[in-house]
């Protein structure tokens, strides 16, 4: 079943048509007077929704920033626009596919599953053959009659006349309509406007640029219950023969209503059709833009990074992705960024998480939930309201832990083994901090106090400090407090659960190597009536596997054992944007303690976070839960198993890989000014993308950024100091050929230019068809692509090397060869630099 599929099976729209045909937002008891509808009893009053609340507004529309037009303008207000027309598709209706050619595949899959298809013809080749007949069928009528606008039967009838189709040109079109009926849905956005407009005394009026006639929209409209809607107020240009696009449909439209330019307004989404067309017959228009240079930039990214296709499973989720983004009309300059992404890339993301949380604890009969601090209180906030959208009871409780805070409890033998898995972290510990993880002082161990402060970097001084551990007191006294641990540990989760453990507790956290689970497990072990642990998390490391065999159950949405390998690499190798991003105001949890009335607190270190910061991830955080409140209450599901109609992981897996390995600069920027504490046997302090960062970059290049493990987002880090080399990762041509390609084969691949003598005549043909502008444009390109080959040819010829540059390509070479098998880089990163090893080992030949 393709995502297209499972999203139609699996999706349903808050506002739906009721029993009997009749639309919830437009009862039969609605009073009409001429064509303006007024409110029936049951609309007089509307509760707010739940993403109304959280956006503080009284109705929708007015937190969508490209609305604001409308609110400045007022065309709310008494006097003209007495009527404001809307256009439907992408403005009032959205559809639950990435563009609208999609509709068309869906189509082409429902005649295959029918068996109507013509032998050998694929859902695919219909599609093509659907958009191809449409073109040929507008270009007939406008060599005929002047006009490009035509109607479905009229496209029907030359796809059904050119093909074997086994059904009739009016059967393919109801199934067409009732595909896009399925497809299309009501935007909650637009649902607010015509509500507020209607309130106001205002008529509403539907003109659309399309093939679909005007009783198909009529019942297009009605099928996804927007209210409202008198036959004589919708215009279809297919029906009327004139477009928006020449001024000439709306013009109609003021004849049609008896109205003057300044008394109609319209809203739409194309500008050249929406708003030049209604200058033309002057009329005022507000631009519903579909996008903005941001979501261009991601979308392109997207595409570049991980194909079309992404769009295409994820495509359900598109205009969501759009709408979330703009919600943001009362937010300021420096919230804005932060809401965006989190609504457009994150949201999807981790709302597909929470649906996807809830269904693995229904089918493991889960009831109690650990959410895992510190960003475990937002993340319970989302699944709660997953759970709540399907009817699930769960019980999901904030629990304060962390790998430092637990890392004594996992100590069940102390040994070698034991003490060097807990120096796997990023930054070497001192001294100091290596014996605080297992609560013990320095001077146990018999060292200086000038020595407590040197980092365990280096290998005599790691042996030397685990034997001195491995001495018995010392020993015993480690072992003592790990058995205290696990005590504190095992009553702090029944104080959280409410009493007796239950046979399976759920834990919600970000993920990756799964340590703390392991560390919990082993101290409910400790109890005579163990709990099984849950993890469902957002995505695993390799390390995670290990516990797999020892019996501990482990979820991944994202990336895992066997899900997704592909992005581990990016969500490991730079973890802190999303802990950052997702966390709470709240210090690191460092252990536990029992106090007088017998109830186990945890100890929390100081929050170093300020205001200003904390109002930007608190922005990004309600970006994310602007999207859920959108997915749910417009495009959840209803009646259904909790999961069921989501995504595909591999799509929403590639969107937040795509956000770690070529981020846009407003995201590099914005996110890398975010601080990261390292909570595991660290106090530091920094920004991802920190002055130490950029001098690393600047003294070793692109490999030594990568290479070191204290630069924490090394992409941010370049897309902030060189957005062009970044860009050059994924957007120069063929990088997979050229990283496989010899240097001579490379500079073979690149376009050569022509001989000079060909310049005159080139210039000519472009005068004589294209104009002066092209020209420019040409010739601009053509010299940097002579320039490009010039180098290519110099890098590649040259056997004037100096001795000294010689050395210095040598020594690079030998640091890139070492880096593969120190670091997993991202993919993107591994072929830029196989391409520069390659460069350079040819360079050394000559």
């Amino acid at each position: 079943m393709s995502i297209l599929d499972a999203l139609l099976d699996g999706v349903r729209t808050r506002f739906g048509p009721t029993t009997d045909g009749r639309s919830k937002s437009d009862p039969g008891e609605s009073r009409r007077d001429g064509n303006h509808a007024e409110p029936g009893p049951e609309e007089v009053v509307q509760p707010p929704s739940a993403l109304q609340a959280h956006l503080g507004v009284s109705s929708l529309w007015l937190a969508d920033e490209s609305l604001s037009l409308i609110r400045d303008g007022a065309w709310l207000e008494r006097g003209a626009p007495l009527v404001v027309s809307l256009d439907i598709f992408d403005t009032v209706l959205f559809r639950r596919c990435a563009t609208p050619a999609d509709v068309f595949m869906v189509l082409g899959e429902r005649l295959a599953a029918l068996g109507s298809l013509p032998k050998g013809m694929t859902s695919g080749q219909f599609a093509e053959l659907r958009k191809l007949a449409e073109r040929k069928t507008r270009e007939v009528f406008h060599s005929r009659a002047g006009t490009r606008e035509v109607t479905i039967n009229q496209i029907y009838a030359s796809l059904v006349t050119s093909q074997d189709v086994s059904l009739s040109a009016e059967d393919l079109i109801a199934l067409e309509l009732e595909t896009e009926k399925k497809l299309c849905f009501l935007n909650p956005a637009m649902l607010s406007l015509i509500r507020d407009l209607t309130s106001a005394g205002k008529q509403v009026a539907f003109i659309s640029d399309t093939y679909w006639s005007e009783s198909q929209l009529l019942d297009l409209l009605g099928s996804c219950s927007v209210p409202y809607v008198t036959p004589d107020h919708v215009f279809s240009s297919g029906d009327r023969r004139v477009g928006k696009y020449t001024g000439d449909l709306f013009k109609l439209v003021l004849r049609k209503l008896s109205l003057d330019p300044h008394e109609l307004a319209h809203v739409g989404d194309n500008y050249d059709s929406d708003c030049a067309g209604a200058g033309m017959a002057g009329v005022q228009s507000c631009h519903y833009y579909p996008g903005n240079e941001y979501t261009a930039m991601v979308s392109f990214r997207e595409e570049r990074t991980s194909g079309k296709h992404v769009l295409s499973d994820a495509g359900g989720i598109a205009s969501l992705r759009v709408l979330a983004q703009r919600l943001c009309a009362d937010r300021t300059a420096d919230e804005k960024p932060f809401f965006r992404c989190g609504a457009y890339v994150l949201g999807p993301v981790l709302a597909a998480y929470a649906d996807w949380c809830v269904q693995q604890f229904s089918e493991f009969g889960v009831t109690k939930v650990l959410s895992l601090m510190r960003e475990g209180e937002f993340l319970a906030d989302l699944t709660s309201n997953a759970a709540s959208a399907v009817d699930y009871d769960i019980d999901i409780i904030p629990c304060y832990v962390s790998r430092q805070a637990t890392a004594i409890a996992g100590v069940e033998t102390v040994n070698e083994r034991t003490l060097r898995k807990a120096l796997w972290r990023r930054e070497p510990p001192s001294v100091a901090q290596f014996c605080s993880t297992f609560g013990i002082e320095p001077e146990l161990l018999g060292f200086a106090e000038s020595d407590e402060s040197a980092n365990l970097d280096d290998d005599a001084l790691i042996k030397s400090t685990i034997e001195r551990m491995l001495h018995e007191p010392v020993k015993a006294r480690i072992g003592w407090l790990a058995s205290e641990a696990r005590s504190l540990i095992v009553s702090y989760v029944k104080q959280l659960v409410g009493g007796d453990l239950p046979t399976r507790i759920g834990l919600i956290d970000i993920g990756w190597n799964g340590t703390i689970q392991g560390n919990l497990q082993k101290a409910l072990d400790s109890t005579r009536r163990s709990s099984r642990l849950v993890g469902c998390y957002l995505g695993t490391s390799i390390d995670a596997v290990s516990l797999l065999l020892e019996h501990h159950v482990i979820r991944s949405f994202l990336c895992g054992a066997g899900v997704n390998p592909w992005a581990i690499e990016p969500l490991v190798r730079s973890p802190e944007i999303l802990e950052q991003s997702l966390s709470a105001r709240v210090g690191t949890t460092v252990g536990y303690q029992q106090h007088a009335d017998s109830v186990v607190r945890p100890v929390l270190e100081e929050c170093r976070l300020d205001d200003l910061e904390w109002r930007k991830k608190k922005a990004l955080q309600d970006g994310i839960a602007t999207f859920q409140h959108l997915w749910l209450e417009g495009f959840g599901q209803s009646g259904q198993q909790p999961g069921e109609g989501l995504p595909a992981s591999d799509a929403l897996a590639r969107i937040l890989a795509r956000l770690i390995e070529w981020p846009t600069g407003d995201e590099a920027y914005h996110l890398g000014s975010l601080h990261h504490d390292d909570n595991f046997g660290s106090s530091s302090w920094r920004p991802i993308t920190d002055d130490y960062a950029h001098g690393k970059f600047h003294a070793a290049g692109v490999a030594g950024l990568f290479a070191d493990s204290k630069v924490y987002w090394p992409q941010g880090t370049l897309g902030r100091l060189d957005p062009g080399l970044l860009a050059r990762l994924y957007s120069l041509a063929r990088v997979d050929e050229l990283a496989a390609a010899t240097p001579r084969q490379t500079a073979m691949a690149r376009p050569k230019p022509r001989p000079l003598w060909h310049l005159p005549w080139r210039v000519a043909q472009f005068l004589w068809t294209d104009g002066p502008t092209v020209v420019v444009s040409k010739g601009a390109q053509y010299l940097r692509a002579r320039q490009r080959h010039a180098r290519l040819q110099r890098l590649a010829t040259d056997e004037a090397v100096p001795s000294q540059r010689r050395a210095a390509t040598s020594r690079l070479e030998s640091r890139l060869q070492g880096l593969a098998g120190r670091w997993a880089l991202s993919s993107g990163a591994v072929r830029f630099l196989h391409e520069t090893w390659e460069l350079l080992r040819a360079q050394r030949r000559l």
